[in-house]
């Protein structure tokens, strides 16, 4: 049973599955100090958009900071974010669709 590349970058950089990332790197995950970047076959680097968002992405997006993101999730108005164990994310088509409908609070109910 052979481990998956992200548990050994070493030889999964040697195989191809992974290419080394240059410059800074701020995953540091093997010895040599450099991060690492899936390749997700033919349509990577082509310019694919994740079809999950981190609070990063979404800030970008609204010209804003996370902590804003933050802020106004809580508040319900906007989308909840999906919660994969310790991972936080949006789902840019939900996001892009909410962006597209003028922003509209997300909250259920009335006055609390």
């Amino acid at each position: 049973m052979s481990l998956p590349a992200f548990l050994c970058p070493d030889a999964a950089v040697a195989s191809g599955a992974i290419k080394p990332i240059r410059g800074k790197a701020s995953n540091m995950m093997d010895s040599t100090n450099a991060a690492v970047e899936r390749i997700d076959g033919p349509e990577a680097g082509s310019g694919a958009q994740p079809a999950m968002l981190t609070v990063h992405d979404v800030a970008r997006m609204l010209n804003c900071s996370a902590r804003t993101i933050y802020r106004l999730t809580d508040a319900g108005k906007m989308p909840r974010p999906v919660k994969l164990n310790a991972l936080v994310r949006w789902p840019r088509e939900i996001i892009e669709q909410w962006i597209v409908d003028g922003c509209p609070d997300q909250r259920k109910g009335g006055l609390r």
